[in-house]
């Protein structure tokens, strides 16, 4: 008799592998400066405290039972759906019923394409992505990825173009070269990018929702990182025109940053984009606290059902008209039938504490401005070091060339590449401890050499330039002495700031 089922034996013996590696690095008696993980530690001495309090005076036995309500506490569900009116700019009006708690986001998204896909059916993914969707697409709903590439994505040396054109030829090439069509059931886009930190344009997420709709899609936001968008310095969460709170530090610290002259694309959410009523397809969006509340550890996921599309009139309105009242869809029921009993109870009660507290506005913009100072300090040591970067406006990482310092085999291919050619321009060939790291790659170097863990770029199935030119991504809200650390271990190992050449721009 087999150990496992069929639809388990596969998905095992393909991630046993990594999930081995990955506990080997966490359980590792070694010290490791981890500037891989993407989490956000810059607010988690505020929450830590708000969290406390909660505790302290709202915990009671109840909290000890199984969860209250379906698809979430009651009292949560209606904080959500004013937290999602208020910073997701909604062109109609987050509703209760359009809301279902999971227990993290990665969850969320499994039990959607648990409830939309049969097992074999495809999705689309717009690349380069988190290599986590490769392990829960694949686990629960047993669906296959259909990795989308555009154009503007293999543009390194060109930041504020990487996202900005159509991604319909992309989608219109995968759909017809996949193997079956028929079997694909969704588009998945992150918005902000995973790993590049940055937003889509309005344009070309509409465009790519109503392309769904012709193809009847189900199109899947993932805005787990949508309060992280720290582009706009004078930024106001509550959008009355108010100066956003002062941090400790002075304006003129938190600014001292590198955002590159041309004005960044601020975040947009799927709920705020203005849709042709005939061409909305299925909408959901994906957030959660773990990202940009520093609390991946509460497991707390949101599913947000954009079902009632308002028609844009020509003066510019929408017509309420035009909006159904209904009860919740029959996804938003499957979500929460698939979750509500896996909702841990104390930390719905501790996110419910997070979003009333009275000071949740001015953490907000805390967190805007501690990671947009944290991104200056490793953009201008990157500088200093002549290593190409693309600078991030929304997240806690930025991506790196910290490979164009290592001489691998694949060097001879790499001439032709228009960032290969600036590299050695700049003089980044004729430094480095290249004798010693030849044909290694850089994220392994630093693991086994520096004691510093970054995300390597082919593990978020980068292509061209980012796969072979050493691409990492490096988190830097993490707290400050142990960014300067891992900076100063990154430094020292790979000999960087001796170039004859330093570059004094980002790429």
């Amino acid at each position: 008799m087999a150990e496992l089922s069929s639809r388990m034996q596969k998905p095992v013996s393909a991630i046993l592998p990594k999930i081995a590696a990955t506990i080997s690095e966490r359980t590792s008696t070694t010290p490791k400066i981890d500037l891989a993980t993407a989490e956000n530690w810059l607010l988690r001495p505020e929450i830590l405290d708000i969290c406390k309090e909660a505790v302290q005076s709202s915990l009671t036995l109840a909290h000890l039972s199984y969860p209250a309500g379906f698809g979430g506490d009651p009292k949560l569900q209606a904080t959500l759906a004013t937290f999602f009116n208020k910073y997701f700019n909604p062109v109609s009006e987050v509703r209760t019923q359009d809301i279902a708690v999971t227990p993290g986001a990665s969850n969320c998204l499994d039990s959607l394409l648990f409830s939309i896909c049969e097992v074999g059916d495809s999705i689309l993914v717009v690349a380069p992505y988190w290599s986590g969707f490769d392990f829960h697409f694949v686990l629960r709903p047993g669906i296959k990825i259909i990795p989308v590439y555009t154009e503007s994505c293999d543009r390194l040396n060109e930041p504020n173009r990487l996202l900005s054109d159509s991604l319909v030829p992309a989608l219109e090439e995968a759909l017809r070269t996949c193997e079956d069509a028929g079997r694909v059931k969704a588009l998945v886009l992150s918005n902000p990018h995973n790993p590049f930190a940055r937003c889509y344009p309005e344009h070309v997420l509409a465009e790519a929702i109503h392309w769904c709709a012709d193809h009847k899609l189900h199109y899947v936001s993932d805005e787990v990182y949508a309060l992280s968008d720290f582009s706009r310095e004078n930024d106001t969460p509550d959008g009355n025109g108010d100066m956003p709170p002062n941090d400790e530090k002075s304006r003129d610290e938190v600014n001292d940053t590198v955002i590159e002259a041309n004005p960044a694309t601020p975040f947009i959410s799927a709920l705020a984009l203005h849709l042709d009523a005939e061409k909305t397809p299925p909408i959901s969006i994906i957030w959660s606290t773990s990202k940009d509340l520093g609390s991946s550890g509460f497991r707390m996921g949101v599913h947000v059902s954009r079902m009632r599309t308002p028609a844009l009139q020509d003066n510019g309105h929408t017509d309420e008209n035009h909006i159904p009242e209904s009860s919740p869809s029959l996804l938003t029921i499957s979500l929460a039938l698939l979750s509500t009993t896996q909702l841990p109870t104390i930390s719905m009660l501790l996110t419910h504490a997070l979003l009333t507290s009275a000071s949740f506005d001015t953490l907000v913009t805390q967190n805007r401005q501690r990671l947009r100072r944290h991104h200056g300090v490793v953009t201008r040591r990157l500088q200093g070091w002549g290593v190409p970067f693309v600078p991030a406006t929304s997240g806690p990482y930025l991506l790196a060339q910290l490979g164009a310092i290592m001489e691998g085999s694949q060097q001879q291919d790499r001439k032709d590449s228009p960032v290969a050619d600036e590299t050695a321009q700049n003089g980044l060939s004729e430094r480095g401890r290249v004798s010693d790291f030849q044909g290694r790659d850089v994220a392994e170097v630093l693991r086994s050499e520096a004691g510093v863990l970054v995300a390597p770029g082919q593990s978020f199935h980068m292509r061209g330039q980012g796969l072979e030119l050493g691409w990492v991504r490096i988190t830097f809200a993490v707290p400050m002495e142990v960014l300067e650390d891992g900076l100063n271990r990154i430094e020292s190992t790979l000999e960087l700031g001796k170039s004859k050449k330093p570059r004094g721009e980002v790429v």
